[in-house]
């Protein structure tokens, strides 16, 4: 027997409770057969592909985005933050990473500079609610020397706030 909803079973109650009209819940119904009963899969391809839909050309601002997102897009600079072990590549939890692919997905971020790339990483960030000692992302290393000008910006410790004084800004 099956004991889990697959993701178009879940999009059509969820449609149905939302009184969605039968054009998007056909379109989203179709999209999610090929995710079976992977939900987060589904979400995730859902988040990549708003991001891109979102970004204007013509918009004076600057476009926070994913690697996936920015595919097929160039920019006059580009700022890639969290080039660190662990987040690129991206290590999820008892998963191995597919290295090429996360490499490739690196590639796709630096190509998009059309004037100028800046890589940036944390050597500690508190991820998950937990303090991280980082070192910086292997496809850095991989970047020929010649092109690389590092910089180092240390940044002095916040202030510890007392969890009293932080829960008082909730009202």
């Amino acid at each position: 027997t099956r004991d889990r909803a697959t993701v178009g079973e879940l999009l059509d109650q969820t449609c149905a409770f939302l009184a969605v009209e039968e054009p998007l819940r056909a379109r989203l119904a179709g999209r999610a057969i090929p995710f079976g009963s992977r939900l987060a899969d589904f979400l995730e391809m859902t988040v990549l592909e708003s991001e891109a839909d979102a970004y204007d050309p013509r918009a004076d601002r600057v476009t926070l985005m994913t690697l996936h997102a920015a595919k097929g897009l160039e920019f006059p600079v580009v700022f890639m933050a969290g080039c660190e072990e662990s987040l690129l590549p991206y290590v999820r939890e008892g998963e191995a990473p597919d290295i090429e692919e996360e490499r490739r997905l690196f590639y796709v971020g630096m190509t998009r500079a059309r004037e100028k790339l800046i890589l940036a990483h944390a050597r500690t960030r508190f991820l998950f609610g937990r303090r991280m000692e980082n070192e910086p992302s292997r496809f850095v290393g991989e970047i020929e020397a010649a092109l690389v000008e590092l910089r180092c910006h240390e940044m002095p410790a916040p202030p510890s706030t007392p969890a009293a004084e932080q829960l008082g800004l909730f009202g």
